[in-house]
C-alpha cells in the first residue's frame, strides 16, 4: 500500500539481470534485484523511467503514470528477440 499522497512504482524483475532505475534521469539508490519486486514510492504525475542492466547491454525506457494511492507495476523480462533490449508489461493495482 503506497504511502499517504504517494503512489508506488514497483519494478518486478523477471530477468536474470541487477537493473539500475532512472527516474526522471535520476539515478535511484535501491537496485531492481533480479527476480525479485522493487519498490519506489513518488508523486503522482508522470516520469520517464530507464531501466539499465547492470554491466551489461539491455535497456527498457518508458513514460509511466504514477496515481496516487496505487501500484504501477512494470514487469521486466529479458526481450528474446534482441538482447540490448527488455520487454516491460505496465499495468496499475
Amino acid at each position: 500500500i503506497p504511502p499517504p499522497g504517494l503512489g508506488t512504482m514497483i519494478i518486478d524483475n523477471y530477468s536474470y539481470n541487477h537493473i539500475a532505475v532512472y527516474v526522471d534521469g535520476f539515478l535511484q539508490a535501491q537496485i531492481a534485484h533480479d527476480h525479485e519486486k522493487t519498490p519506489y514510492d513518488l508523486r503522482p504525475g508522470v516520469y520517464r523511467v530507464v531501466l539499465e542492466e547492470r554491466g551489461g547491454q539491455r535497456n527498457f525506457r518508458s513514460n509511466i503514470d504514477i496515481l496516487s494511492g496505487r501500484l504501477t507495476i512494470i514487469e521486466i523480462f529479458e526481450d528474446p528477440h534482441n538482447w540490448t533490449r527488455y520487454h516491460g508489461v505496465l499495468f496499475f493495482d
